[in-house]
């Protein structure tokens, strides 16, 4: 009830009267630091986190999956994280008690940042041509590998006879050209550069829904029944910053460029990914769904469940 009180004072300017503090509060946050979780970096360069009251102490995890930030959430040395929902969902129904804050990432099949590239010389077209292939992707329990699964089985390919491997994707590129694996499901801002040597055959998370989110920022249920108000602050933070850099991508381009290291000739074509500002359930389902389809998760698993009580009443 505390919570709902002040999330119902919201000023003018977004952000509560709590949240509107003379002193910052730390707050530990993670992300695996690709332009699909670079919300956080967009919150800290454009001052949404101050506004906030929010000290954002960000650490960048550029070479951990969904699982590597679930562990540093659940296990207290981060405070919130970011991942996809297949991941935090399967760690969800394993035990592990965490709970989504905000949303990250938000897929739009006309404005797709993600897909399976091979090298240009392969003989790769369709689905059963990955049959007896091997095929890379970030995490094995991610939403790349679901979305894959979905649309091999979808289309005609034989799922059994594919092999899948766990790579980190800046060195994908460069495997799948020089034929070390056959295929890779990259994302954004790499898949773009890519395109020299690779080509893209299909987007796989087309198979998941027109639009919905992809991942999202999450805290344990201990931190969040610690810090409500933390919590709730932070999801602001992300609200508005996402919603600026849906509407500047350009600019945000740029912040991404300074925290990220990647560079402004390497972003000029590349396809900027959506975000989503408050948590929806009819917009998180869909991949959760897909996951149990695909025996990421054992069960049935209700979006509004997985979505913390902190923030539900968080006003768009």
């Amino acid at each position: 009830m505390r919570n709902a009180v002040a999330i119902a004072g919201v000023a003018a300017s977004g952000a509560p009267a709590w949240a509107q503090t003379a002193e910052a509060t730390s707050m530990k946050i993670g992300t695996p630091g690709q332009q699909g979780n670079a919300g956080v970096y967009y919150a800290q360069d454009m001052g949404y986190f101050k506004r906030v009251g929010l000290d954002a102490v960000i650490t960048t995890l550029s070479k951990g999956s969904g699982a590597a930030v679930v562990a540093a959430v659940s296990g207290g040395t981060l405070d919130c994280g970011e991942a996809d929902l297949v991941s935090i969902a399967a760690a969800r129904e394993h035990g592990i008690k965490i709970s989504l804050l905000a949303p990250s990432a938000y897929w739009i099949d006309s404005q797709p940042t993600q897909g399976i590239i091979v090298a240009k010389t392969s003989p790769v077209q369709a689905a059963r041509d990955f049959n007896g292939k091997t095929i890379g992707v970030p995490s094995l329990e991610g939403i790349s590998r679901i979305s894959t699964n979905a649309w091999l089985e979808q289309n005609g390919g034989d799922l059994g006879s594919v092999k899948f491997v766990e790579m980190p994707s800046a060195s994908a590129p460069l495997a799948v050209a020089r034929g070390t694996i056959d295929a890779y499901v990259l994302t954004e801002p790499t898949l773009s550069g890519s395109l020299t040597d690779c080509r893209i055959v299909a987007a796989p998370l087309d198979i998941v829904g027109r639009a919905y989110v992809e991942t999202a920022w999450f805290g344990s249920d201990d931190w969040i029944a610690k810090n409500p108000q933390l919590a709730v602050k932070f999801a602001l933070a992300m609200r508005d910053a996402q919603r600026w850099a849906n509407a500047n991508p350009a600019l945000a381009a740029g912040i991404f460029e300074k925290y990220s290291g990647v560079t402004a000739d390497a972003l000029k074509n590349t396809v900027h990914t959506r975000y989503g500002d408050v948590l929806d359930p009819v917009h998180v389902q869909p991949v959760l769904d897909m996951a149990y389809k695909y025996h990421a998760i054992p069960q049935p698993l209700a979006a509004k469940d997985l979505i913390s009580p902190a923030v539900t009443a968080l006003p768009r």
